[in-house]
């Protein structure tokens, strides 16, 4: 053999022995970083995002590199797909595996409740997110016991078995006896019962226009309760007529003489039982009320209390706040601008949410356009009632007519939310 060939297959040998290590080293990026590990459970907040996710894999050791999950999630098309959630997971798993389940097998949902649902509203909600059948649904309903459902963010297990409904509804039962023990201390301090409190409670949460404005209506309350007089809450009949997909719909003429222990037109005192399930706001208005010599209140159409003591004065304001723009609503329907940014939609399951990134706090029906900025369609869907909400918070539901625009995809939605005159 010649020198020369000798110094060519060395070279050769040179490249295929770096090339091996180069192969090595780029697969090694995506291998598993442990050998053996047991299985861990990780949790997703709802305010992380992917970027920030990533480097925590990296630093808490799930993945090798940062760069190699990154590739993953961009081959599969998996990008912006993590959803927020439980998932479980392992240091076994290779970064393919990985982006996998984070991607399509989360184990836990996260379900915000807002204040002031009636319970078929949170089992709605519950079913949407933790993929229900109608039974578990069911369930739920047969053991939440209405106003005792505390309004909160919930890391819940996707399970569809026997006693899933019920233990939700148990938790959710001793999350609310949790965040009540000091105020029912409160209300035994002042002789007033603590179902009492709570049925107050869940009229006011559905009453007030905001949370400053608990105080005033509790204490106006009272002063109907204490004079006595008919509590004459329109909230009241809404619980009586709402039925699914219209919970909380306007109250008709000829529904104020329906006959029921929930109709405050037609009987004096508190309902039998709470409407919602009040916020923890609501529930402390009703012992740290405001007092006044107010017995009427109503909102105009901008969402502005006015107050009367007498019932004369009460018909004037509803003369000059509610009559006299009766035209004005019909020739001019947009009213006003809900504050909002950018909402994203999830579509993890067949009935997506629009969640929110600001604080509305109009009460009014409010409708809602969903452009997409990709291809510019747009949706219209209506809500009657805008809840009092934080950010994050799911406030409608996107149907299943409208699934089949916005399926598949995770991406910013700009989205108008205005304000109508009912």
């Amino acid at each position: 053999m010649t020198r020369n060939k000798k110094i060519t297959i060395g070279i050769a040998g040179g490249i295929i022995l770096v090339t091996a290590i180069a192969v090595f080293a780029f697969q090694s990026q995506f291998s598993a970083p442990e050998k053996e590990a047991e299985i861990e459970r990780i949790v997703v907040n709802l305010t992380t995002t992917e970027e920030e996710l990533i480097p925590k894999l990296k630093e808490q050791g799930y993945i090798r590199s940062e760069w190699a999950f990154n590739y993953v999630l961009k081959k599969k098309g998996w990008q912006g797909k993590i959803e927020p959630g439980g998932y479980k997971i392992s240091k076994t798993m290779n970064a393919w595996y990985l982006a996998e389940t984070l991607v399509n097998y989360r184990y836990q949902n996260w379900i915000v409740i807002p204040e002031g649902l009636r319970k078929e509203e949170i089992a709605e909600m519950l079913q949407g997110g933790l993929y229900w059948s109608d039974d578990t649904k069911e369930e739920f309903l047969n053991y939440a016991k209405e106003g005792y459902l505390f309004p909160n963010t919930y890391l819940l297990e996707v399970l569809n078995i026997r006693d899933a409904g019920k233990k939700v509804a148990k938790r959710m039962e001793n999350a609310f006896n949790e965040k009540c023990q000091a105020i029912f201390k409160e209300f035994k301090g002042q002789n007033i019962r603590n179902d009492t409190a709570i049925i107050l409670a869940s009229i006011i949460q559905r009453e007030a226009a905001n949370q400053e404005e608990m105080p005033l209506i509790a204490g106006i309350i009272w002063n109907r309760l204490l004079k006595p007089m008919p509590l004459q809450i329109d909230a009241t009949i809404q619980y009586i007529v709402g039925e699914e997909g219209n919970w909380w719909r306007p109250v008709t003429p000829e529904e104020y003489k329906i006959e029921s222990p929930y109709n405050t037109y037609l009987h004096e005192g508190r309902p039998p039982a709470p409407i919602c399930n009040p916020g923890l706001a609501a529930i402390e208005a009703v012992v740290h009320d405001q007092p006044s010599d107010y017995f009427y209140y109503l909102h105009d159409s901008d969402g502005q209390i006015h107050l009367a003591k007498t019932y004369e004065e009460h018909k004037e304001n509803i003369e000059q706040y509610l009559k006299r723009n009766t035209t004005k609503n019909k020739t001019q329907s947009t009213i006003q601008k809900i504050e909002g940014e950018i909402h994203y939609c999830t579509t993890a399951c067949e009935d997506a949410h629009l969640y929110c990134v600001g604080k509305p706090t109009s009460k009014k029906t409010v409708k809602v356009q969903i452009r997409n900025p990709y291809n510019g369609n747009t949706i219209e869907c209506y809500q009657e009632r805008f809840p009092l909400i934080r950010t994050e918070i799911p406030i409608l539901t996107i149907n299943k007519e409208m699934w089949d625009e916005l399926k598949g995809e995770r991406i910013p939605y700009q989205v108008e939310l205005t304000a109508f005159k009912p």
